[in-house]
């Protein structure tokens, strides 16, 4: 009898088998032991590496029944920590999170660690996130993936529509923008008339205002609208009807960090198990999406725009030899006109120079530790002396001074080529001094409130210039007058297969925000891409770049899996040696990428291609996940250099 309370708790002590939402934990599953009654879907804390990580639980099993399997562990079980929540997440949510985990090749409690924003798990358990909404829809849902294809007041305008409608039924609907600007851009428009009944969540919100903000999200018995950033997808209501994702083309719904996942695939995964209604819309969707929606897969809720709305004359033009500005740009610069006259100069380059080459040997300035193009910069006042400029590494940030000769042949004829925002800034004020000129780029605007006050400013004072870097389109949501691409030919030297798209999309939201004229300065005016835009040919431009991916095997013919790695020569030599011929069936190609560590260090990439009904595939993705935690694994990948 002394035996039997031990009996007993040892009797109804369980094997939990969870799996641990965290990045840097490449055990897909971990196994504890607990007296606990716990079931799948169950949120609890374990720990891991003397940190409690919130997981999830897979499974349960008696200790009696796993006693065989606890004896030939070769370590010892630890116990599960406290009980958060009980059922924490929908059958749908994991299951679409799986999905994800699998087409990114990635251990699932990293992809949950992604998808699930801190807010709600940091809620989990508490008497206020226990009120889940229980309302159902009065009317079934049934799951439709839609796309629409046109300006952004026509986007928004719709959006306004679908969102009274879904009122009407008693239905919310949630709208998630790319990025907090914007969100805080589209947000006055959408919630007009309906302010009360409008939430918006993202990160950089205050955390007691956010708090408030999830909280109603999940009880507020009133049909919403939910405006998020991609972070928030996750959000469940049992009254939520429609997703819709904006500037569907934006990087941002790509993770920027492991496990590199899509956002609008969680999206599409999480809609179609919950069957609710997905609507991706944008100026211009993405080929992959236009590819979709021609082979059946997407249905446009009305007929795709073929042509940019044509309120406002494009050229395509040509800078004076060995010049800055062409004739039609010093024309718009100089003019000088009412109080809503305004200007904006895109200059998608920082520095002064991008790039350095010595006129002797034709060697160009590369950093000493990534081998990156060296950039000329204005320098900075230091200890009272001013030097007039610098070299500056922007991959590693290396920094040399400019007074140094060529390192292979010693000449002091050294040039600057090609031109930086900073470049542009100092010939304006030359050429027109009396305009009020702004500036915003990443190193003269640090943060959001900088960036917006700066456009408010420019915005208010008459005859203003803004020049800008591709950022400051985040910020520019009221039309300017002119405006000016200083150039766009660094960019079209890009060996990348998406950069014709990447241009045309930069210039679709350019042209978007311009009222009168805007002019595109490049030194390749027979670019097909550039004159497509000048006539704004959507369809024509789409036809185009569908056809040439097709001719290369590029997506949406194949799905891109790109492995990554850095490490010395030597090493490096070995490991892809092996890695080669672990995927040597799907003819692997392996290269340097186009940006190295330095420091003595090497990145290499291995790039496969699969057609797209062959992924995910089991043995692949097994094959992918077992590798180190030093490989980086992309599918999909925004770039392969």
């Amino acid at each position: 009898w002394l035996f039997q309370p031990f009996y007993n708790i040892v009797k109804s002590m369980k094997i939990v088998t969870v799996i641990p939402i965290a990045r840097g934990i490449f055990r897909e599953q971990l196994t504890y032991f607990s007296t606990q009654e716990l079931e799948a879907g169950d949120l609890v804390t374990v720990p891991v590496r003397k940190k409690l990580t919130p997981a999830l639980v897979v499974s349960t099993e008696l200790v009696t029944d796993a006693k065989t399997g606890i004896r030939k562990a070769e370590f010892g079980l630890k116990k599960v920590g406290q009980l958060k929540a009980k059922q924490f997440l929908t059958p749908e949510l994991i299951s679409a999170a799986q999905e994800i985990a699998d087409y990114s090749a990635a251990p699932l409690g990293a992809v949950l660690k992604s998808l699930l924003p801190q807010i709600m798990l940091a809620q989990a358990g508490t008497k206020k996130s226990a009120k889940v909404l229980e309302e159902k829809l009065e009317e079934k849902v049934s799951s439709e993936k839609l796309v629409l294809q046109d300006s952004d007041e026509e986007r928004l305008a719709f959006y306004k529509g679908l969102v009274r409608e879904a009122f009407a039924k008693k239905q919310s609907v949630l709208v998630c923008a790319p990025t907090m600007a914007d969100l805080l851009a589209i947000k006055p428009i959408l919630e007009k008339g309906i302010e009360h009944y409008t939430i918006a969540l993202y990160t950089q919100l205050n955390q007691k205002v956010l708090k408030e903000s999830w909280q109603r999200a999940l009880v507020d018995k009133h049909p919403l609208l939910i405006i998020t950033t991609p972070s928030f997808l996750a959000l469940s209501r049992a009254d939520l009807a429609i997703i819709i994702i904006d500037r569907e083309s934006a990087n941002s719904y790509r993770a920027s960090t492991r496990p590199f996942v899509d956002y609008r695939r969680f999206a599409e995964a999480l809609t179609s198990n919950r069957r609710q209604k997905l609507l991706s819309g944008d100026i211009l969707l993405r080929p992959e999406t236009m590819w979709r929606v021609e082979s059946g897969e997407l249905a446009p809720v009305r007929s795709p725009k073929q042509r940019l709305t044509q309120t406002n004359e494009v050229l395509v033009v040509t800078p004076k030899t060995g010049e800055i500005w062409s004739e039609e740009a010093l024309d718009l610069i100089s003019q000088t006109g009412g109080k809503t006259d305004k200007l904006f100069l895109l200059a998608n380059r920082l520095g002064l120079s991008p790039l350095i080459v010595c006129d002797d040997c034709g060697q160009s300035f590369l950093c000493n530790n990534c081998a990156s193009p060296l950039v000329l910069h204005q320098a900075n006042i230091k200890h009272g002396i001013q030097e007039k400029t610098i070299f500056r590494c922007h991959h590693c940030g290396e920094t040399r001074t400019s007074e140094e000769k060529c390192r292979y042949c010693h000449s002091w004829r050294l040039r600057a080529l090609g031109t930086g925002i900073d470049r542009v800034a100092k010939e304006l004020k030359v050429i027109a001094p009396s305009r009020p000129q702004f500036q915003l780029d990443s190193e003269h605007v640090k943060n959001y409130r900088e960036a917006v006050s700066l456009v408010t400013k420019f915005l208010e004072t008459p005859n203003a210039v803004l020049l800008g870097t591709e950022m400051a389109l985040n910020y520019l949501h009221q039309k300017v007058t002119h405006s000016v691409v200083v150039t766009v030919d660094a960019m079209m030297a890009l060996p990348d297969y998406r950069i014709n798209e990447k241009i045309f999309t930069l210039l679709s939201r350019l042209r978007a925000v311009t009222s009168k004229k805007m002019l595109i300065q490049t030194r390749r005016a027979e670019h097909e891409t550039l004159n497509q835009m000048a006539r704004g040919q959507l369809l024509e431009f789409y036809r185009q770049e569908i056809a040439e991916r097709e001719k290369f095997d590029y997506p949406p013919f194949r799905v891109f899996i790109k492995v990554t790695k850095s490490g010395t020569t030597a090493e490096l030599r070995t490991d892809f040696k092996h890695l080669a011929g672990l995927f040597s069936d799907h003819e692997p190609v392996v290269y340097p990428s186009l940006h190295q560590p330095g420091r003595g260090l090497l990145e290499l990439n291995l790039l496969l291609k699969l057609k797209p009904e062959k992924w995910p595939e089991t043995e692949l993705v097994q094959k992918l996940k077992s590798l180190p935690p030093d490989y980086l694994i992309r599918v999909d990948p925004e770039t392969v250099l």
